[in-house]
């Protein structure tokens, strides 16, 4: 039998193995976690392998007397008809997804069934899967590979909530799309190398799968060496079993010759999805092997993939210069030369593609010299002329010392994309960002990409004194001469929707990945005055539900013996209200109204200790402020009264006080009395902190010290945006995303689109209590301490938008005391300047600023700095103000307080 004619007998070998398994079920173990559904399909005929392989054999035979390449690929084509995919809505019931081979697990399809949990175990769901057809099924069953058109280039994507790009980073980040896109001296090259009947128009039907004379060569080698071990030698891979290998075989290699007829029969399969006449399928696969070749690794840019990739990684090219130098004709001089150089580069590594880890390393003379022999047969076989070949023989390959750096943004730039990025990498369970950016996996995010682009512009040049000027961040309670470069801004901000809050910005000046939204615990000064009100009027809420229907002598004797002091002003207000007209909303209206001394001259036993607090400005110092009026000019000796009201309240509450007075020792000392009421103290502090925790204070402890009311527990701008979402929610808090949804492997059969479907919402506080508190934010910009972003925000219809907010002040020190409270050192850790806030009925968020260190000295900016800075921005907020809400949802609660 003539070479032709065996190869052909092996070729509809490969033919009749895809159409038996494409078209026989074959009753096979299941790996755990590699399929989805159940594979007993009605009328399937489940048969051994022997009977399988048996068929197969009879088919072939059958086949090759019919010797008619057409035929042949006509057969084929038929088998593979049926493997096919479509997306449909909804978990498919029956999917395999692959269990190994490098290229499945660096685009993550191996891992895509534990994936899918973990997401699913976060409040995603599947929304749309491929389906596989019955066909595609069986041959995965009986053996094969996935068959479909493989894409080259992967990697994550994310686009923003307009469907605009906000990260795209193509790996590897060097391919060829198209064929056409391929110089003809590569392709040239490549064929002569590898398989120099590829793309011959005499044969257009032939299988690029099997190459009869490789395969016979690798069989004899491994018969002659079961007797002597040097026979043991070559392979009978092509270009596309070779592209089986690389990418679907474990670890990349062919460890038997069951493997190698796996890549044979799937590769023979993929070359006729398109239909019998394979050079467009042949053309493809020149492509794909260019694209997917691996080309070893370097330290400092991991694993290489491809010939674009390698050229830049190992010789410094980059890939639109090779292909252009490629491309030209007619080149002279320098110009030439450099062509030259260039091309025994590609060379080279179309070469090294056979032991890459030792080529491109340690084997670099062996290279070099196996490089120079085939310019010399290629230039006597005609791929390329005397010239090149004499131009490239004197010239030497010239490795790159180190692979150049990947280009990346700034963390300014990137701090919206590295928040997602973490928190997918937290979600999917992966251990290292290299792993994520390389997956086969896009994003939905929330975030409006232009408004983020817009405000981290404006954050970058916050470091140019003249910039910092012309924004008005210059004078009393800003920046002064010290260095603007110095300080860190952050601006976040969120719109609430009909089930969901959305992140719209992520943004902060800080170049490094530390995140100053959420990313640390602040000191942020009096922001925790929100936190205290919000404690305050919750408890007057439950003290009405408890209360109101009491009668009037029972309340009379409460207000006079209780021992706690929101309890007693409770019961005497309810006493003075006639039952019919006590409500809710006026006895809240009357908490605000309650009035605290400001004076600083009273000690007070707190945190195990005698402490004195000081308000910001001394003029504050004789006020007996309303809570109302206390919150808008942010004294700090009236908050600390009212939490010292409210820990009163917890250690009142029944059994507050057993517990403690059992742990002691029965003598009747000073010391010991300390300790007790300090241990009824510390037992308060943990009721406010299960309260704080509903509101979304992120730390898992707050100190037992009434200084908890002007910031000393710390806090975060994120958590503190969470309260400022129920609160603009009518007191319901429900779920932050920055992600809407996920979808893996798009275009391939193991598509699955997840969507986030948040967690049920959850009631905090009464909506009057959140009406409450929105008139006590919006009194802040009216007339208090943020008054610097009064009437600054319109809406769509040109009129001022509603705004509220909380300042907040942190100047954090290290101090130490002598003797009646001398102050001996103070020294510096961080200054901060904070102002969460709402605008309008669905957009919320925090501005900061932020300085760190022994430098924090030289600054002695207050809050005001972060509103001014959210008055600048207006310009850069305004087109989010105007634009539609994504999700809609119902207004907030509009309440006017009794007598305002």
């Amino acid at each position: 039998m003539s070479s032709v004619g065996i190869e052909r007998c092996a070729s509809v070998c490969a033919a009749a193995a895809v159409s038996s398994i494409a078209r026989v079920p074959v009753a096979v173990a299941q790996p755990a976690g590699e399929r989805i559904g159940s594979s007993d399909l009605p009328g399937h005929t489940k048969i051994s392998r022997a009977e399988f392989w048996s068929l197969l054999l009879g088919c072939g035979l059958f086949v090759l007397l019919a010797n008619q390449p057409f035929l042949e690929s006509l057969f084929v084509w038929r088998a593979v008809a049926d493997l096919t995919f479509k997306i449909e809505p909804g978990p498919s019931p029956a999917m395999r997804f692959p269990q190994s081979g490098p290229y499945d697990q660096r685009f993550g399809y191996v891992e895509l069934p534990s994936l899918i949990r973990r997401l699913t175990a976060r409040n995603f769901e599947v929304v749309s899967q491929a389906r596989q057809s019955p066909a595609l099924l069986n041959f995965v069953d009986a053996g094969g590979y996935t068959v479909y058109h493989e894409k080259s280039q992967a990697g994550l994507v994310l686009k923003d909530d307009s469907g605009q790009p906000l990260e795209a980073a193509p790996y590897p980040s060097a391919a060829y799309q198209h064929f056409d896109q391929i110089p003809a001296l590569l392709v040239d090259t490549l064929r002569f190398i590898e398989d120099r009947d590829l793309l011959d128009p005499k044969h257009p039907y032939r299988n690029p799968a099997i190459e009869w004379r490789r395969f016979a060569w690798a069989a004899a080698g491994r018969l002659g060496g079961v007797l002597d071990p040097g026979l043991k030698r070559g392979g009978a891979s092509t270009l596309a079993t070779q592209i089986e290998k690389y990418r679907h075989s474990p670890s990349g290699r062919t460890e038997n010759m069951a493997e190698k007829m796996r890549q044979m029969a799937t590769a023979t399969a993929r070359a006729y999805l398109d239909g019998p006449d394979t050079i467009s399928a042949q053309q493809q696969i020149i492509t794909a092997y260019l694209d997917s070749t691996p080309m070893s690794s370097r330290p400092g840019y991991g694993e290489v993939i491809g010939f674009g990739d390698g050229m830049l990684a190992w010789f410094g090219v980059d890939f639109a210069e090779v292909n252009r130098l490629l491309s030209l004709r007619g080149a002279s001089g320098a110009e030439a030369g450099r062509r030259a150089q260039v091309y025994k580069e590609a060379l080279s590594l179309l070469i090294a593609q056979r032991r890459p880890s030792y080529y491109l390393n340690a084997g670099r003379r062996d290279l070099e010299q196996l490089a120079d022999s085939h310019l010399r047969v290629l230039a006597a076989a005609g791929v390329i002329d005397p010239a090149l070949r004499d131009a490239a023989l004197q010239r030497r390959l010239v490795f790159t010392p180190r692979p150049p750096a990947p280009t990346a943004g700034s963390f300014v730039e990137r701090k919206a994309v590295d928040a997602v990025r973490g928190e997918l990498m937290t979600a999917l369970g992966l251990p290292e960002v290299y792993r994520l950016d390389r997956m086969d996996l896009s994003a939905d995010v929330t975030f409006d990409a232009a408004a983020q682009s817009r405000v981290a512009a404006v954050l970058q040049r916050l470091k140019d004194p003249r910039e910092v000027a012309a924004l008005g961040l210059i004078g009393e309670q800003l920046l002064g001469d010290a260095d603007p470069g110095k300080v860190a801004w952050s601006v976040v901000l969120y719109e609430r929707g009909k089930d969901r809050n959305l992140v719209r910005i992520h943004a902060d000046n800080l170049n490094q990945p530390f995140d100053i939204n959420s990313g640390a615990k602040l000191i942020l000064g009096s922001t925790a005055k929100l936190r205290t009100l919000a404690t305050y009027l919750s408890i007057v809420d439950s003290l009405y539900r408890e209360l109101s229907t009491s009668p009037d002598p029972a309340l009379q004797q409460m207000a006079a013996t209780s021992d706690d002091p929101l309890r007693r002003w409770a019961a005497g207000y309810l006493a003075g209200t006639a039952p019919e007209h006590r409500a809710l909303q006026p006895m809240l209206d009357a908490a605000m109204q309650r009035s605290y001394s400001a004076s600083p001259s009273e000690e007070f036993f707190t945190g195990g200790g005698i402490h004195i607090f000081h308000n910001f400005e001394h003029s504050e110092d004789r006020l007996r402020p309303t809570v109302e009026q206390a919150f808008e000019y942010s004294i700090n000796l009236a908050f600390v009264r009212l939490l010292r009201d409210v820990i009163r309240h917890y250690e009142a509450e029944p059994g507050a006080r057993d517990e403690s007075l059992s742990s002691g020792d029965g003598t009747n000392t000073r010391q010991q009395d300390l300790r007790i009421r300090g241990l009824i103290e510390q037992k308060a502090f943990d009721r406010l902190l299960q309260d704080w925790k509903r509101q979304g204070y992120p730390f898992g402890r707050l100190v037992p010290s009434l200084a908890s009311a002007i910031g000393s527990s710390g806090d975060r701008p994120d958590a503190l945006a969470t309260l400022m979402g129920i609160i603009l929610n009518d007191g319901v808090k429900q779920s932050t995303t920055d992600i809407q949804s996920v979808r893996f492997a798009a275009g391939t059969p193991y598509e699955t689109e997840m969507s986030y479907r948040p967690e049920a919402q959850e009631r905090v506080m009464s909506a009057q209590v959140a009406a409450t508190r929105r008139r006590a934010l919006a009194g802040v910009v009216g007339t208090g301490t943020g008054t610097r972003a009064r009437g600054v925000f319109v809406g769509s219809d040109g009129r001022p938008l509603a705004i509220g907010g909380k300042t907040g002040t942190g100047d954090n020190r290290f101090k130490s005391f002598g003797p009646g409270h001398q102050l001996i050192e103070a020294r510096p850790v961080d200054r901060t300047a904070t102002f969460v806030f709402f605008l309008g009925d669905r957009l919320y968020g925090t501005v900061t600023a932020y300085v760190s260190g022994p430098q924090a000295d030289r600054y002695h900016f207050t809050s005001a700095l972060a509103v001014s800075l959210l008055k600048a921005l207006a310009p850069e907020f305004q087109p989010l103000l105007e634009a539609p809400a994504s999700r809609p949802a119902a207004k907030p609660r509009l309440v006017v307080l009794n007598g305002n």
